[in-house]
């Protein structure tokens, strides 16, 4: 019986080492989650270290939260918001049910010449339909970039974004949280795009967020 209880814990030891404990920031994620968006989100076309990644990865209780990635490499918010009926509208939460829904978008919306203007009006449409939904809305500022023509329009939809808070439930500060696209520490090469590190920022921003509204 002793050598059984030995050759146990033998085992047990050997499946700690290959196996060590997730990282847990003391918050418990409630609900379920759905993200949307374009490449910084996508985890099959895009980059599968990013944030939503780093979520399931930074706590032990998003193993056993439900989560929909229905974000699409290249898209705009203008393609989202057409695609809402089939792709988020389905997940529609039932009453009292914690389902938060994560848009960060509007970056390519600034590559292919769209307006300041434009581009909130239509991440403000995709806000609305959620919350019509019952969707709790997790809205991100637009992340900052070493290309010019999307770092322009993006700081300009950042501050039509941050004048009216009362449009989504909580808000996520990309473009404060890493400000310097030319920080390749949090930043690929690409100026873009978050590197693993960027991705781990934002991902326990998203969760210490949440957690301190609920």
């Amino acid at each position: 019986m002793k050598k059984l209880v030995l050759f146990g814990l033998f085992i047990a030891a050997i499946y700690s080492c290959k196996k060590p404990p997730l990282i847990d920031l003391g918050q418990k994620p409630i609900g379920q989650y759905l993200y949307e968006g374009d490449s910084m989100t996508d985890t099959v076309q895009g980059y599968r270290f990013n944030w939503p990644a780093q979520i399931v990865k930074l706590s032990k209780s998003a193993f056993l939260t439900p989560q929909v990635n229905v974000a699409t490499t290249a898209e705009t918010v203008q393609m989202m918001d057409g695609e809402y009926a089939t792709q988020v509208h389905p997940h529609a939460p039932n009453p009292n049910q914690n389902y938060f829904f994560f848009l960060l978008a509007g970056t390519n919306d600034a590559y292919f010449g769209h307006s300041p203007a434009q581009i909130y009006s239509d991440l403000k449409t995709e806000w609305k339909q959620a919350r019509g939904d019952g969707f709790k809305v997790v809205a991100f500022c637009l992340p900052r970039s070493t290309m010019l023509i999307r770092d322009t329009t993006n700081v300009k939809v950042n501050k039509l974004i941050i004048a009216d808070l009362s449009q989504f439930d909580y808000l996520i500060r990309t473009d404060t949280l890493l400000p310097d696209p030319t920080d390749l520490t949090l930043w690929q090469t690409d100026g873009i795009h978050p590197n693993a590190a960027g991705s781990i920022k934002i991902a326990k921003e998203v969760l210490n967020v949440i957690a301190v509204k609920n």
